[in-house]
């Protein structure tokens, strides 16, 4: 497994906890984790995702 692949598991857990925290009505709890999933993406994204390549890089 790569180290990209290893670090964007627990971004889409994040997602699929808030997809069903809001299917059951839970707002708050939906909100909360897409908020983290947003925060992981984002930190995810600064590391190994290249613009000028256009493609993600493991390093």
């Amino acid at each position: 497994m790569s180290c990209v692949n290893a670090k964007t598991h627990p971004t889409t857990m994040e997602l699929n906890i808030a997809f069903f925290a809001k299917a059951i009505g839970d707002g708050t709890t939906a909100k909360h984790f897409m908020e983290l999933s947003n925060a992981s993406k984002k930190a995810i994204n600064s590391v190994f995702w290249s613009a000028s390549k256009k493609q993600w890089l493991d390093y």
